[in-house]
């Protein structure tokens, strides 16, 4: 296989505050023949400028304000690594990420090297801990794919993978229309065009969480039917190549998580994903949350323990910033 070149391909806006350290990690990898690529979305912070300082190591690539899907194609037009690792300007890799998940491809394999990932809140990268997972080892994708959509826990978080550029001009780029999560319907569709999804240990990902300005903790209506249609065109592929009760129990779970992630925000949409749970035979996953939660489910439905448990949630989330607003009082 040679050396070949890697590019890795950061969408950005309004990244300022991370995007340095997301760029630190990707210029220490220890595979060193890799492109960087930062695709501006149009930020009005710093961020250009901050791309500026490492001119020569790291590409800028500016486009319109079209979403993270646009800026990920205009990252790979530009670029011409062989192999190709999409990553969110927020979170971070280990230093042997790139190294590991390429060893794993040099055979010349139609495969994409998967790795390990666990998240890390706010500024703690120390704090990064491992998530359970049920696909750390070499799986066949179909297989990967039905072990992951089962319990609906898949995580396909862009910067896990490495994928050899021919599946993307294979499969088409990131759809455009989409904005949350828009790496379902991505990763799925890829995984599809290849034999195996092979893992990489020690390849790691460290997914910055706790950030309330990042797309994946937005609940608009726009996001809410943009999830909607990923889990559709998703599902579809996997149904379209095995529609095995097995595989029709993995997509009943998607749809009931949806169903649970948006109420009571989106009724309707929460509806919609429902019954797309229930035509496929229903779903077994359990109602997330603690006894309290879990007791109203199992007495009054998950409709209504759902509302419940928003409602305390945001009485709790509105007591802790209005107690962080007030002067500091001196005890008596």
């Amino acid at each position: 296989m040679g050396n070949p070149v890697v590019s890795i391909l950061i969408p950005c806006f309004n990244a300022h505050r991370t995007l340095e350290e997301t760029l630190q990690v990707c210029l220490k990898q220890t595979w060193k023949n890799c492109e960087i690529i930062v695709a501006d979305n149009g930020s009005s912070d710093l961020s250009r400028e901050i791309v500026a300082a490492h001119l020569g190591r790291v590409r800028l690539v500016n486009c319109a304000k079209l979403g993270a899907a646009a800026a990920r194609n205009a990252a790979f037009a530009h670029s011409r690594g062989e192999f190709v690792k999409y990553l969110d300007a927020d979170d971070l890799i280990s230093a042997n990420c790139v190294e590991s998940q390429i060893a794993r491809l040099a055979d010349g394999t139609n495969a994409i090297a998967s790795g390990e990932w666990g998240r890390f809140y706010q500024d703690e990268p120390k704090n990064w801990r491992p998530a359970p997972e049920t696909v750390r080892n070499d799986l066949a994708s179909l297989e990967w794919i039905l072990r992951a959509f089962k319990g609906a826990q898949p995580m396909m978080q862009c910067g896990t993978f490495l994928l050899p550029r021919r599946v993307i001009d294979s499969v088409g780029g990131w759809n455009e229309e989409l904005s949350l999560i828009d790496d379902f319907e991505f990763f799925t569709r890829s995984f599809l065009a290849v034999d195996e999804i092979r893992f990489a240990a020690g390849a790691r990902l460290m997914y910055r969480s706790g950030v309330a300005s990042t797309l994946s903790a937005q609940r608009s209506r726009r996001h809410a039917v943009s999830a909607l249609e990923s889990a559709r065109l998703a599902t579809s592929y996997v149904l379209a190549r095995d529609d095995s009760r097995r595989a029709k129990d993995a997509c009943a779970d998607i749809w009931q998580s949806l169903a649970f992630d948006f109420l009571p925000d989106h009724p309707d949409v929460a509806e919609i994903a429902a019954a797309e749970s229930k035509g496929l035979g229903g779903s077994s996953i359990s109602f997330p949350g603690g006894r309290v939660p879990k007791f109203l489910a199992g007495l009054f439905g998950w409709r209504i323990a759902r509302t419940f448990q928003s409602l305390i949630h945001r009485t709790g989330y509105r007591a802790m910033m209005l107690r962080r607003k007030r002067p500091n009082e001196t005890a008596t």
